[in-house]
């Protein structure tokens, strides 16, 4: 992060690169990277963080971000809940089939 003054606002804010704004998007950085860059990438503009292009270069301002993710919380993904672990007699396969362990007695 590199603090300076905004020539808009002329008030302090930070510039961010590709990595620190998906770490404060909460996104990794290759689904940042696709909402971006990626030509085959279908999403409809509401999902794009807001960038600016600095000599070549993908620019962040923390204002804007802070911004988008208050007013669209729908485009940041959510982390996964941990679900509770099943009981000891019960196994779950990658399908999420159950498979019940009888003792042979």
């Amino acid at each position: 992060m590199k603090k300076f003054i905004n020539p808009q606002t002329n008030k302090e804010d930070y510039k961010l690169n590709l990595k620190e704004a998906a770490e404060y998007l909460g996104m990794t950085l290759s689904q940042l990277w696709y909402r971006l860059k990626d030509k085959r990438c279908k999403l409809n503009k509401d999902f794009v963080p807001p960038v600016d292009v600095e000599y070549g270069k993908y620019v962040f301002y923390l204002s804007k971000l802070e911004h988008f993710k208050k007013i669209k919380r729908f485009a940041i993904p959510k982390s996964k809940v941990d679900e509770e672990k099943p009981n000891a007699d019960v196994k779950e396969n990658s399908k999420n089939k159950k498979i019940l362990n009888f003792s042979k007695t």
